[in-house]
């Protein structure tokens, strides 16, 4: 991939841009709509803010395809090439009755690798960012993360409260292992809190490609695992269940799974 600082320097301005939209409108209530039902919301601002990063990577890389949330950019069906994934709003249910606990996500994949990854918490105004080889960045400082963790030294972060119930025994009994179970409602702001060190993983039953794209890459160059529940790679055309989570705290995980 050519030009990565400049795409850096683009990136960065445009999620800053975007952020400046979003925070315009903070006193006004958005427009609402449900996609697939009442939980799963669609806003104005979505829309807008996805359509924003759409026309500005068009008129940057035209021959580059982009994966995004709500459908503004190209039908992806492969990963070769350049593909962007975009999550405009992450947490648009946090957005709408919170207003806070939400985040802009955006990805930058090559032939199914990830090279950049960037995750904006709207709630602190920070920019957490990931070149491939290049480290970790919160701001435009390189950001430390944590080198392991075990399941019983911290907290574990999960998408549902449904995965801790008895019809779920495996992963109960993984949340029984750590100090307590977390959850904020936004993928993107639990990566963040697994890069942290806030927590030792994160459990998600069901994340989008967009969903994970963006804090893959992050994991992948802390030495933080992501995986599918059955340890098998993530796939970034379908919707997963997907595991992250620091090395030691992964493999307690994993087998605990493997003895149920």
């Amino acid at each position: 991939m050519d030009g990565i600082e400049k795409r850096d320097r683009l990136i960065r301005s445009w999620i800053e841009e975007a952020a400046q939209k979003i925070q315009q409108h903070a006193s006004a209530d958005p427009v609402v709509e449900e996609k697939t039902g009442r939980k799963d919301l669609v806003t104005n601002m979505d829309r807008e803010i996805e359509q924003f990063f759409v026309e500005k990577i068009k008129k940057e890389y035209p021959a580059e395809r982009i994966y995004g949330e709500e459908g503004f950019g190209d039908e992806v069906n492969d990963l070769s090439g350049i593909v962007w994934f975009v999550d405009p709003i992450d947490g648009t249910l946090n957005y709408v009755l919170q207003k806070e606990n939400f985040a802009i996500m955006l990805g930058v994949y090559e032939d199914g690798e990830g090279r950049m990854g960037y995750i904006y918490d709207m709630n602190t105004q920070s920019l957490y960012s990931a070149i491939k080889g290049k480290g970790i960045f919160k701001d435009n400082e390189p950001f430390a993360v944590p080198t392991d963790q075990k399941l019983s030294d911290g907290l574990l972060a999960s998408s549902s409260l449904l995965m801790t119930d008895d019809r779920f025994e495996q992963h109960r009994d993984v949340a029984k292992k750590t100090l307590g179970v977390r959850m904020i409602g936004s993928a993107g702001l639990e990566i963040l809190e697994v890069l942290k060190g806030n927590v030792v993983g994160y459990m998600a039953a069901s994340l989008e490609p967009w969903d994970i794209a963006p804090g893959k890459v992050m994991m992948d160059e802390a030495g933080i695992c992501c995986t599918q529940f059955n340890g098998e790679d993530v796939n970034l055309l379908r919707k997963n269940r997907v595991l992250f989570a620091y090395p030691t705290a992964y493999r307690e995980m994993m087998d605990s799974f493997s003895e149920n």
